[in-house]
């Protein structure tokens, strides 16, 4: 996943282990999501709205999990973690 020249990059083996979570904190959680959507990434949850923030889930082929999300947008906070 990379962004204005910013890069993340999770690995597996002997640099890493698979299935490794990672909060990715940005300003519009929605764009990012319809980015990942439009090609065609591996969505564990659309964004949801929590006490913690507004957030979605997508998964790489390696099995590691990238929470994307913002500030929580007002009105409940209803969203149901995927564990």
């Amino acid at each position: 996943m990379s962004r204005d020249g910013k890069s993340i990059m999770l690995c597996e083996g002997a640099q890493g282990q698979p299935g490794v979570w990672l909060w990715v904190g940005v300003e519009d959680a929605d764009a990012f999501f319809a980015e990942f959507e439009a090609k065609g990434a591996h969505i564990r949850s659309p964004p949801q709205n929590f006490d913690w923030a507004y957030e979605f889930q997508v998964e790489d082929p390696d099995g590691h999990v990238l929470r994307v999300g913002g500030e929580p947008k007002p009105g409940p906070a209803d969203g149901v973690f995927k564990s």
